[in-house]
């Protein structure tokens, strides 16, 4: 899986490049009134590639995960300004979704953490929702105690049956169609595994047709300082 990611990974970045020049090119040499037609083709083909670099991401860090060789950088960083990137960054995927996303941040939320590992799991479960939650709202709630931060990502979509609910957060588990769906099933299986190594915990709870609710709890200071 290691090795292959790297080979599917190095064609994505002259591609991407090329993209970006396609996009320049348009701008530059293309006649107004094709270029808005164009511009949504290549935004499409930018929406493939980042996709496919996810994927494949998603099967090197399986590669890591089983053997035991996915570092964490521990750096003091504030959660709350974390999950404000991650919605902005996301905005237009929740615009094509037909998703408003909400935040509750009650508190900035410090801790110890590795925050590119914790950025993709909350990356993970916000994709999640507005695929799964498509057409209606998204929150995210951010609270905290003495010890630790929480962290909930609330969707009304299409929720997940109980007997699905137990093998959610196993590899390649999936609770829903891959037809209809796609994915590879490690999203969730990848961030339980980050979250656990940074002594915390994630949990679901949902109901069909209702809506699920994903919830993170990360100790402020399991992780000590540097390299683990």
């Amino acid at each position: 899986l290691s090795i292959a990611s790297h080979e599917l990974r190095t064609p994505l970045t002259p591609l991407h490049l090329k993209l970006e020049l396609l996009a320049r090119e348009i701008g530059d040499r293309v006649a107004p009134e094709h270029q808005e037609r164009l511009h949504a083709h290549v935004q499409g083909m930018r929406r493939q590639v980042r996709r496919m670099g996810e994927l494949i991401n998603g099967m090197l860090d399986l590669s890591r995960i089983d053997s035991g060789l996915l570092p964490l950088e521990a750096n003091q960083f504030s959660l709350a300004e974390v999950v404000r990137e991650v919605v902005a960054r996301h905005q237009e995927e929740a615009v094509r979704a037909g998703c408003e996303v909400s935040l509750e941040l009650g508190s900035e939320g410090v801790g110890r953490w590795d925050r590119i590992r914790v950025e993709q799991v909350i990356t993970n479960l916000l994709t999640n929702a507005l695929k799964y939650g498509a057409g209606h709202p998204v929150l995210l709630r951010l609270t905290e105690d003495d010890e630790q931060v929480t962290l909930e990502v609330v969707d009304e979509g299409i929720g997940i049956e109980a007997d699905q609910v137990p093998r959610l957060f196993q590899r390649f588990a999936r609770a829903v169609s891959e037809r209809n769906y796609g994915g590879l099933g490690l999203g969730l299986y990848i961030t339980r595994r980050i979250v656990e190594n940074h002594g915390g915990t994630v949990r679901v709870t949902s109901e069909p047709g209702r809506g699920s609710t994903f919830r993170i709890s990360l100790p402020k200071g399991f992780l000590p300082e540097g390299r683990s």
